[in-house]
């Protein structure tokens, strides 16, 4: 891999709320070369051939939208208002995902999901050694290591999200004692298994009992 690909310059972007003397409230965007986003799209083109994502999953998806989840919420919502029973949602916001993702789960997901070593390999070389300069108003500063996280801006970068927090809601769904990756165990289980396939079962036969 080329070494000008390792290193990066991140500009900051002011997300427009809080103190813009807060670094907190910056969203750090990855320039990338031309030729590194081509050779991206043709790794992600290939990742998506070989990982299947959940049909709950809407986020980065091809032909699917978040839109579309709203709306299955929204539905489930109703229905239940209608047999008036009680409707539980829990909302999570995964604050800064991108940047708190330790490297390794992804690796060990990839694994998982059954691509192939070599898959692998090419996209850990990506992010190995990799170094970034942010771009201020008062020039470059120094060049400094990146050891955690996806970068934002990269076109490989929201599946590999995507695919690891599907793998992460899968062991969720499978129960208590489940290790996803290193870094994260369900030491719980749900009462009940509640998922938006719940959504074609309130519309069949018999409907909501």
């Amino acid at each position: 891999m080329p070494e000008a690909w390792r290193d990066s310059i991140i500009v900051p972007i002011f997300k427009r709320k809080g103190d813009a003397m807060d670094c907190t409230n910056y969203r750090g965007i990855k320039l990338i070369a031309h030729t590194m986003r081509i050779y991206e799209r043709l790794l992600d083109m290939r990742l998506r051939e070989m990982v299947e994502i959940s049909p709950d999953q809407f986020g980065f998806v091809p032909e699917r939208s978040t839109i579309d989840a709203i709306f299955i919420a929204r539905q489930l919502m109703e229905k239940y208002r209608e047999k008036n029973k009680p409707c539980h949602l829990a909302f999570l916001d995964l604050e800064k995902a991108y940047d708190r993702l330790r490297r390794t789960m992804f690796w060990e997901v990839m694994r998982e999901r059954g691509t192939p070593e070599c898959m692998v390999r090419t996209v850990q070389v990506m992010y190995d050694e990799s170094t970034a300069r942010v771009r201020t108003s008062h020039g470059m500063t120094s060049k400094f290591d990146i050891t955690v996280g996806v970068y934002k801006g990269s076109a490989l970068s929201p599946f590999l999200f995507i695919m690891t927090l599907d793998t992460v809601v899968k062991h969720l769904l499978e129960g208590p004692n489940k290790n996803c990756g290193t870094e994260v165990a369900v030491v719980r289980a749900r009462y009940e298994k509640i998922t938006t396939t719940s959504y074609s079962a309130g519309h069949g036969d018999g409907g909501y009992r």
